[in-house]
């Protein structure tokens, strides 16, 4: 069986297609529905029985998995776990919510990650990207645990712009040029959603980088009154001098 990797419902996921067979066809190798980053690891050996597979989630360090396809199993246990010192993904939890964006037609995932023993729910920190076709899949990142351990629930947009939901659909029909404003309206109904139904009255900052930083800084003046704070890391907001310079590599590429 060929293993292939693919975007489902906004995330990775790993299927196996068994190319062998007269009805060659599709499987899926993670029947959970759950959040996760999932992405091959190092195959060197073409007739090895077994593949290796890399998982993560909000809650869980990268771990990598032995796959056997033949009997659709996994290995008794994971063969390295990224080390994190001093740290029970017991206490954490992950969660995906959809956010209903201001075309009333498409829902926008995002991934909350929050400690239930410290968690008040007064408090959600929103971290964006949405461009270039890049998806912002969740994946544990031991930097955000100050943030949660404290009692904030740290939340990722997957706005459109990025490629959770496809290239295509999520960037190059809807999230780039004259669609850029769709990555702003999604981006501000997550923090509406956040804000109003998931944990009113709650304060929210927002957070990007780059690409993300023109992300935030646009929402923050399309409606400022939702935001507590904002952090815009190195922004690309001096947008049409950039572009307009061709001795900038990504502005040649773009």
């Amino acid at each position: 069986e060929e293993p292939v990797v693919v975007r489902e419902r906004g995330f990775s996921q790993l299927w196996t297609l068994s190319t062998r067979r007269p009805d060659a066809r599709l499987q899926r190798v993670f029947d959970d529905n759950a959040a996760k980053t999932v992405a091959l690891d190092d195959n060197r050996l073409f007739d090895a029985p077994a593949l290796r597979v890399a998982v993560s989630t909000m809650t869980q360090p990268r771990a990598v998995l032995e796959f056997f396809p033949a009997t659709r199993t996994f290995g008794a246990a994971p063969l390295k776990v990224q080390p994190v010192p001093n740290y029970d993904p017991a206490l954490y939890e992950t969660r995906r919510v959809d956010c209903l964006s201001a075309d009333g037609l498409t829902r926008v995932p995002v991934t909350l990650l929050w400690r239930p023993d410290r968690c008040r729910g007064d408090a959600v920190h929103l971290y964006g990207y949405g461009a270039y076709g890049i998806s912002l899949d969740p994946a544990f990142a031991a930097s955000r645990l100050p943030l949660v351990d404290r009692g904030l629930v740290y939340a990722l947009a997957h706005v459109r712009g990025g490629g959770e939901r496809g290239k295509w659909r999520w960037y190059e029909s809807s999230g780039k040029y004259l669609a850029k404003r769709n990555t702003f309206d999604d981006f501000l109904a997550c923090a509406r959603r956040l804000k109003t139904s998931l944990y009113p009255g709650a304060r929210l900052s927002i957070e990007g980088r780059s690409a993300g930083g023109l992300l935030v800084a646009n929402a923050v003046n399309m409606q400022p009154d939702l935001f507590a704070a904002c952090v815009a890391g190195v922004p690309f907001v001096d947008l049409m001098t950039t572009m307009s310079d061709p001795s900038i590599p990504l502005t040649t590429e773009e």
